[in-house]
């Protein structure tokens, strides 16, 4: 059932949605635009996300680290029962110490911006919208706001007023609870705001239960 569920969400990300939205999109929000991070503006070279794992386990040499890291965040989205840091993670990580936790963050931090990139067909077009809107980023992530904002100024990506993490507020895209989350932080209608990313159930569909505008962008794949 894991490869169905891996060809749907191919399906619905990758070959779903535009390439990238027109000038024309930035004429119908009234005042913000918000952008998805990672797949959107931030592209890794990898074929998904995880495998920056495995890149630890044979680069650094730790044995076993991309299932562990894989089974300790499981591990510690059950405990919390929501959300979880990357503190949170590497806490239920076995075989560390309490003081090694923030050597195994800054690790996974590293690797991370080795293998960001600035997205080529987004880049544009997201500076001309910081140009003439407001922007904010939105982002369900385990990485907290100090840790992701090193990833944007490593792939020179600036100019947004806000990021909003899932770890920090304690709600996802999916759920669309970030986004009224977002909504209310701002103090702007629903009306106001357009969201544009590349998932599918994320971006698309819990943007819109947030009766939020979106553009949905096609993932491109890792190298």
């Amino acid at each position: 059932m894991n490869w169905i569920k891996r060809a749907g969400k191919y399906i619905l990300n990758s070959l779903i949605g535009c390439k990238c939205p027109s000038s024309e999109t930035i004429e119908k929000t009234n005042e913000y635009l918000s952008f998805d991070i990672f797949d959107t503006l931030i592209v890794r070279d990898l074929a998904e996300p995880k495998e920056v794992f495995r890149k630890i386990e044979q680069l650094q040499q730790i044995p076993g680290f991309y299932k562990k890291r894989i089974a300790a965040e499981q591990k510690a989205r059950e405990k919390a029962q929501g959300e979880v840091t990357i503190e949170d993670i590497y806490q239920c990580y076995p075989e560390i110490q309490p003081d090694q936790v923030s050597e195994y963050c800054r690790r996974e931090l590293d690797m991370e911006l080795q293998v960001c990139h600035p997205n080529p067909r987004m880049i544009s077009f997201y500076r001309e919208c910081v140009a003439r809107k407001k922007v904010v980023l939105v982002s369900d992530m385990y990485f907290q706001t100090n840790h992701i904002k090193e990833i944007l100024n490593r792939c020179g990506i600036y100019g947004y007023e806000r990021i909003f993490v899932s770890c920090e507020i304690g709600e996802t895209k999916r759920s669309g609870k970030l986004y009224e989350a977002v909504l209310r932080e701002l103090g702007v209608s629903k009306g106001n705001m357009m969201h544009i990313g590349n998932d599918f159930m994320s971006d698309y569909v819990g943007a819109r239960k947030a009766g939020i505008k979106t553009v949905k962008v096609r993932t491109i794949a890792g190298k």
